[in-house]
């Protein structure tokens, strides 16, 4: 507990420091490449083997890339197709930096590595509370309790860091900040219907202007007022 605990503070200490969230990033993105690439293409398995659907399917969940839309080429070598992978996924977070702008993305860097750190690692220590209340049990299966304590943890705790890792990349690619482009144009929008409202008389708490009407027409016992009071002609000025 002890070693994976320093591991897990080491890593939230240099997000919260804000040094090499970027490089933590792209090294994760990498690996994370590597790992489905082996998985679903393998440099040793012959191009009729290869589990294209699954491998779209979680790049697409991952990186939010649509490589049926793109018309990615799996047609290559599976060297090829590796090395177009990776510069895919690289050119597409260089892209969203460059809409977002560095700074801005240094710190969504930050808060989801820290978010996503913390909330698994809570969940990690339940785990392994509930572990520890069971593992005596083991003993009835001539197993050692404390060699099966360890390597069960040990297995946890790695699942957990591929999740952590899983969840950063992949809020970090799906999610769409809004730019000051964007907030002016809402500010714009938000004011020309406010204009709307007002031109149309709907505005809240707005009432309808009495109709103006000549010096020597008429007005009926049982018309609204021309003074705006709401009351029948009849009660109100004609009473007099």
């Amino acid at each position: 507990m002890n070693k994976q605990r320093e591991q897990i503070y080491e890593l939230r200490r240099e997000a919260l420091g804000g040094e090499g969230t970027r490089e933590y990033v792209m090294g994760r993105v990498a690996d994370i490449m590597d790992s489905l690439l082996q998985n679903c293409i393998g440099s040793d398995k012959d191009a009729d083997r290869w589990d294209i659907p699954e491998f779209q399917a979680r790049v697409k969940d991952l990186y939010g890339i649509d490589l049926e839309a793109q018309e990615f080429d799996f047609k290559q070598p599976a060297a090829a197709v590796a090395e177009g992978m990776r510069a895919l996924v690289l050119d597409h977070y260089t892209a969203k930096e460059a809409r977002v702008g560095a700074e801005l993305l240094r710190q969504y860097e930050r808060y989801f590595i820290l978010n996503v750190i913390d909330t698994n690692w809570k969940n990690h220590l339940l785990a392994m509370d509930h572990l520890k209340e069971g593992i005596g049990l083991r003993g009835y299966g001539q197993r050692d309790p404390l060699v099966e304590y360890k390597r069960e943890s040990f297995d946890m705790f790695g699942s957990m860091k591929e999740r952590v890792e899983d969840e950063i990349i992949r809020y970090l690619y799906l999610f769409e900040p809004k730019t000051e482009a964007d907030l002016a144009m809402e500010r714009r929008r938000q004011q020309q219907q406010e204009r709307e409202l007002i031109f149309a008389g709907g505005k809240e708490g707005a009432k309808p202007r009495p109709r103006v009407r000549k010096k020597d027409e008429k007005v009926g016992r049982n018309e609204p007022c021309p003074c705006g009071s709401g009351k029948k002609y009849k009660k109100c000025c004609g009473a007099a």
